[in-house]
C-alpha cells in the first residue's frame, strides 16, 4: 500500500468522533509528507528531540504536526494565554508540562505559536529549554518535595 492511502485512512482514524473544528481537512502532497517524516523522526529521538518550524501562517505547520502526534501516539500540550496571561500562569503551564514529561512519563509536544509568547520572559525560557534542556527555579521547594514524593511511590 502506498504510503499516501496510508495516511489517509490516519488522517480518517484522526477525525473520529472529532468536532468539525477540530478534524483535519488536508491534502497529502509529497513536501507535506516529508515534514510529517521528520516530525515523527523528531518525537521518536530517544532523550530530548525538538523542533523549531518557521513559515507563514497557514501552511500546515500545526496540522502536520497535529497528525505526527497522533500517529506516534504523543499528546499535544499548549498553552491558552488569554489577556490577562502572564508569568505566573506561563510558570504554572510549564510546571505541568514537566510534571506530564517526568512524572506521568508522557510523550509530549509543547506546540507554541509565535502569538503565545506575548512575554520577553517567556521567549528567554524557551530559549534556555532549547539550549540548556531546563529552568532554574521553575519549582519550588515545596514542589521538588512533592514530586520526590510521587517519584518513590
Amino acid at each position: 500500500m502506498e504510503i499516501r492511502q496510508t495516511l489517509e485512512k490516519i488522517v480518517e482514524m484522526y477525525n473520529q468522533g472529532k468536532l468539525a473544528s477540530e478534524k483535519l481537512s488536508i491534502f497529502l502532497f509529497e513536501y507535506m509528507i516529508q515534514h510529517l517524516a521528520r516530525i515523527s523522526r523528531v518525537i521518536n529521538k530517544p532523550a530530548q528531540g525538538h523542533s523549531l518550524l518557521i513559515g507563514l501562517g497557514g501552511n500546515g505547520r500545526k496540522t502536520v504536526t497535529k497528525l505526527g502526534a497522533f500517529v506516534n501516539d504523543a499528546l499535544i500540550f499548549r498553552i491558552e494565554p488569554s489577556k490577562t496571561y502572564g508569568t505566573p500562569e506561563w510558570q504554572e503551564d510549564l510546571r505541568n508540562l514537566f510534571k506530564l514529561l517526568g512524572l506521568e512519563n508522557k510523550k509530549v509536544i509543547f506546540l507554541l505559536q509565535d502569538s503565545d509568547l506575548r512575554q520577553e520572559q517567556f521567549i528567554e525560557d524557551v530559549n534556555n529549554l532549547l539550549n540548556v534542556g531546563e529552568l532554574t527555579n521553575l519549582f519550588g521547594e515545596e514542589d521538588l518535595e512533592e514530586i520526590n514524593y510521587e517519584i518513590e511511590d
